[in-house]
């Protein structure tokens, strides 16, 4: 009995490399645009007149990096997550930069007018954590919000601020 083998703790070993990291920041560092060739013209004489146009590359997702990795985003979630014990901080760091890469690159994008602003700003709200500020600007009752416990106090707050109505109206 003594002579027990140690059973494996299970699971597959993590498909994580030290190359991550470069990998990631290089996988995000493309030019916002690309030149295409909209059209070739050739004179009589043997001249070319080219014409190009820039075109928006493909926005860089977290998503399209593991499926080029061969990983899952559930692993690459675990391996930037510090609470995880699976946390790499060196793709963590990769991953922080990356983050602010994408936002720029969509946000440069929009501003070029190579992609569309709607698609800019929910793309922004799904990835970069962009919300809508709504500023609401309060009246009445010197901006304090009551809370109605007993009818009869509130009813006499309401009479001290605004003393002409002394009847309740519906």
């Amino acid at each position: 009995m003594e002579n027990r083998i140690k059973k494996h703790a299970g699971g597959r070993p993590s498909k994580y490399q030290d190359t991550f990291p470069n990998s990631l920041i290089k996988f995000f560092s493309i030019p916002l645009s690309y030149s295409k060739l909209k059209s070739r013209i050739t004179f009589k004489n043997g001249d070319v007149k080219e014409e190009f146009i820039d075109k928006a590359n493909n926005i860089p997702f977290f998503s399209g990096w593991c499926l080029k990795n061969d990983i899952t985003q559930v692993m690459f979630d675990r391996w930037v997550n510090p609470e995880d014990e699976y946390f790499k901080e060196e793709l963590f760091m990769a991953y922080k930069k990356c983050q602010k890469l994408q936002e720029a690159f969509i946000v440069n994008n929009v501003f070029q007018y190579n992609a569309n602003p709607a698609m800019g700003i929910f793309t922004l709200k799904n990835v970069a954590g962009w919300r809508d500020e709504q500023h609401i600007k309060a009246e009445g009752f010197e901006n304090k919000i009551y809370i109605v416990n007993n009818l009869k106090e509130y009813v006499e707050s309401v009479r001290s601020v605004s003393p002409a109505s002394d009847k309740i109206t519906r």
